[in-house]
Parts: C-alpha cells; sequence; structure tokens
C-alpha cells in the first residue's frame, strides 16, 4: 500500500512523471525509519534495481537542450579548421603524456575540462587581460621556460611543464579542477 508523503521529492516526482509502481512505493514504507539517507534510492539499490529518478533520456525528452561549444570570454581562441585540428592534437598528446600519471579515466576526464576551459587546448593561446598564456595558461608564461626552451612554440613543453605544475600544487588534476570551479583559477 503506498503511503501518502507530502512536500518530499517523492511527491514532486509523482506529480511530474506519475505515481511509482508498487515495487517502488514498498520500499519508501520499508526504508522511511531510517534518517539522512536517500531511501528509496538506498533500498532499490540493494536491491539491484534502478532508482526511481527519471532516467535521462525520459528528461531530455521533456526539456531538450541545445549545446554549444564553451567559449570563455577574454580568451585569445582561435576559429576555423586548422586551429581546431592542433588542438585536438594537443588534447590527444596531453592525455597521453597525463595518463603516465594518472590512468584513472575521471582524472584525465578533469584535465580535459580544466585545460579546455582555460585554452581550447590552444598552444598559442593568450589572456588579453592577465597575460596568461599556453595551454596551461602559465602566469607568468616564462615559467614554462623550466620544461624546455621552446614554451612559446611547443605544446609537449608547456603540457609537461602544466602537468608538473598539477602534480605539485594539487596532487591530481581533479583537485585542480575542484579550485578551478570554486575560484575561477588554479
Amino acid at each position: 500500500m503506498r503511503r501518502k508523503r507530502t512536500g518530499t521529492v517523492l511527491t514532486a516526482l509523482a506529480v511530474a512523471f506519475g505515481p511509482l509502481p508498487a515495487a517502488d512505493a514498498h520500499a519508501v514504507g520499508k526504508t522511511a525509519d531510517r534518517p539522512g539517507r536517500d531511501r528509496v534510492a538506498h533500498r532499490l539499490h540493494k536491491a539491484g534495481r534502478p532508482s526511481v529518478r527519471p532516467s535521462a533520456r525520459r528528461l531530455a525528452a521533456h526539456r531538450p537542450v541545445a549545446r554549444r561549444p564553451v567559449r570563455r570570454p577574454g580568451r585569445d581562441h582561435r576559429d576555423g579548421g586548422h586551429h581546431d585540428e592542433v588542438a585536438e592534437e594537443n588534447r590527444m598528446l596531453g592525455l597521453t603524456l597525463a595518463e603516465r600519471n594518472w590512468p584513472e579515466p575521471r582524472q584525465l576526464r578533469c584535465l580535459d575540462r580544466l585545460w579546455t576551459r582555460e585554452s581550447g587546448w590552444n598552444h598559442l593561446s593568450r589572456n588579453p587581460h592577465s597575460g596568461a598564456y599556453g595551454i596551461p595558461q602559465a602566469l607568468p608564461p616564462t615559467k614554462m621556460a623550466d620544461a624546455g626552451d621552446d614554451w612559446e612554440t611547443n605544446p609537449r613543453t608547456q603540457i609537461i611543464w602544466g602537468l608538473r605544475y598539477i602534480a605539485r600544487r594539487y596532487g591530481t588534476p581533479c583537485r585542480a579542477w575542484k579550485h578551478f570551479k570554486k575560484k575561477g583559477w588554479y
């Protein structure tokens, strides 16, 4: 038998997407006495069933979202096919080099998000406001000379310097990404 619960996420989901199946309603009643937990999701997880949360596909059908590439204001991203190809080559090189230190896919995703936001993987990217330069957006850019004399034009040198910087300062790309999301810089 289904319990009536007002003011909860379950009620909102029931209103938006229809009533819960009988098995899920039973799970709500069984776990109602466990404070501080997402009772339904926890119970269904233990039973090997998916959560009652609506699927991404079902939500997307109700709310289509147009995705556009992220362009940060103030960044000197270059448009055009050739620059996109170079950026993709830089990205593949960067992720390959990063995999040596952080083989977990999660760390590689964090690094990809971080440097995509910072420079779009463009080794010639310069922030006109701060003067930060290159794939890792080093400030001052001359710091990258520690990794090689060709730091201004060689994406490999910039990536090596950036990976060392992340390892020394944050330990992992995900910690650097977390800091970036919180502060807007890393």
